[in-house]
């Protein structure tokens, strides 16, 4: 028997692209893929003024070398520990990226959380971070997104049994629409401010990982676990049937 079932919903943008090319965009519920650090405040334009980030790009150019962050943790098949070697496609975007300026990557493993992957590029330790790193009004305030190279919807698994005693016959979309019950998420994530914007009558329970979030789903603690649409189809397929 199948205890979970998934909806998918709310639009959202993964980004990354090259620093030089990185542009300020209004902060938008979005998982991302590569931030840069805030310029500071530009002076008057010139004619022969440098465009923006242009004093970065050169930093990287005379050491030689790209500061890539990517998350302390697996998340497959983006960033990965591959038998003692880095992969991952992420790390691959970042090689490429090293490689077309001309210099040598240097990969970060920081941040047991994406928000401490942001601030490992705040904080000017890495010159990008590339991760699924969504993009929400507070980090923007600390740095710059680039354009997406992945779009994602937002997506909730339901505990089936639960949920259906909950929805008592009603149309799921009108369930959600005003949904008031439990939303497992992981604890400081963007979802967890997604779900206060997005759900505002529901009960949001933060958990300290994804794999404590699933397990309150199954246990019936919770009945909806929030995130992204490819961690929610990669638990359908790795574990349809969870006891």
């Amino acid at each position: 028997m199948h205890f979970l079932t998934a909806c998918f919903f709310l639009l959202a943008a993964v980004a990354f692209g090259h620093p030089a090319a990185a542009q300020t965009q209004a902060p938008v519920p979005a998982p991302a893929g590569a931030a840069v650090p805030l310029a500071p405040e530009a002076p008057p334009a010139t004619p022969n003024a440098a465009e923006p980030g242009a004093a970065d790009l050169v930093g990287i150019l005379d050491r030689g070398q790209l500061r890539i962050a990517v998350p302390d943790f697996d998340a497959v098949p983006f960033v990965y520990d591959d038998n003692g070697r880095l992969g991952g496609t992420d790390v691959e975007m970042g090689r490429d990226i090293a490689r077309q300026l001309g210099v040598e990557p240097m990969f970060l493993r920081r941040g047991k959380t994406f928000d401490e992957l942001v601030d490992v590029i705040a904080d000017g330790q890495a010159d990008v971070a590339i991760g699924k790193i969504s993009r929400t009004l507070r980090r923007a305030a600390r740095v710059r997104f680039t354009r997406p190279y992945l779009v994602l919807k937002q997506a909730m698994a339901l505990n089936r049994v639960g949920f259906a005693d909950y929805a008592r016959e009603r149309e799921p979309v009108s369930v959600l629409r005003d949904y008031d019950g439990s939303i497992g998420v992981i604890r400081n994530s963007s979802f967890s401010a997604f779900a206060i914007v997005n759900f505002p009558d529901a009960q949001p329970i933060e958990f300290e990982t994804w794999d404590e979030v699933l397990a309150a789903l199954r246990s019936g603690r919770v009945l909806a676990a929030y995130r992204d649409e490819f961690e929610i189809k990669k638990l359908l397929i790795d574990d349809p049937a969870p006891r």
